[in-house]
């Protein structure tokens, strides 16, 4: 079950990270969504454990898991004021340092 928990966590901490994200560039109801369905897979999560595993709890999770990367009727990412928006939640000392993948200048920002 340990090797099903991480897969299920990673896939809950993508959503986070994308919800974080959305929100300092300003998209604001996307970061809602994100959360929102990172929200859902944490109660799946839960239900996987407190069952020990159950395969319907875990098939549960994975269709709701499928379900969040579809991002059926969610509005485009808009980034045309990404940087400006970034630059506000820096002065805040949120930044984009908990991003991987972002180039370090970016991730500075």
């Amino acid at each position: 079950m340990s090797k099903t928990l991480a897969k299920n966590n990673s896939a809950i901490v993508a959503l986070v990270r994308d919800a974080y994200g959305n929100g300092l560039s300003g998209n604001t109801e996307r970061s809602l969504r994100f959360i929102r369905e990172a929200l859902k897979l944490l109660e799946a999560q839960h239900e996987v454990i407190e069952t020990k595993g159950d395969a319907r709890k875990q098939l549960a999770f994975d269709a709701l898991n499928r379900e969040a990367a579809q991002q059926s009727g969610w509005p485009e990412f808009d980034g045309s004021q990404v940087q400006e928006n970034i630059e506000k939640w820096a002065k805040k000392g949120l930044t984009l340092d908990l991003l991987p993948g972002l180039p370090a200048e970016e991730a500075a920002a």
